[in-house]
């Protein structure tokens, strides 16, 4: 049982059963857990010595609500493979603070020298889809030129009717 779970029954066996001064006790254990903004909600349903049941409810079914919610956020199988993850980095950063300083050099020179061919490769690439682009583009607008071009006269610039007329 996790600790929110134990917080959200504890709450709502205090707005079953429970009085002002057990809803106080539940707010100073949540202080010092550090729970400051849940010990505040529940406090707000004590006014002096009375408390109010029915917000204290309403405060538990938030909590649950959004228990609920980080359950369906985080399933088991993602937290598992987290943890994975984790004792992969760790172990990752062992080996890494095992090898010499002058075998991570060789690695980062390494690594540098292969990220600057990946950018040559991609700007390279890069160039040749400009040029073929540019080239489309520039056919594109030839042929567009050329349909304009018949549609219209040459010596009045305007687009000819339907009939063939134009303005001169």
């Amino acid at each position: 049982m996790t600790a929110t779970t134990a917080i959200c029954e504890e709450v709502e066996l205090v707005a079953e059963a429970g009085d002002a001064s057990d809803a106080l006790d539940l707010v100073r254990k949540l202080i010092r857990q550090d729970s400051a903004e849940l010990a505040i909600k529940i406090r707000r349903t004590v006014a002096g010595q009375k408390l109010d049941r029915d917000a204290l409810r309403a405060v538990g079914a938030d909590l649950a609500r959004e228990q609920a919610a980080r359950a369906a956020l985080f399933t088991p199988a993602m937290i598992d493979g987290l943890y994975t993850m984790e004792a992969t980095l760790r172990e990752s950063a062992r080996q890494r603070a095992a090898t010499s300083p002058a075998a991570r050099r060789a690695e980062s020179a390494a690594s540098w020298a292969a990220r600057q061919r990946y950018e040559e490769r991609v700007a390279a690439y890069s160039a040749q889809v400009d040029r073929v682009n540019r080239a489309r583009g520039l056919v594109a607008n030839k042929r567009q030129a050329a349909a304009a071009a018949s549609k219209t006269c040459g010596g009045c610039f305007q687009e000819r009717a339907a009939n063939g007329s134009c303005g001169c």
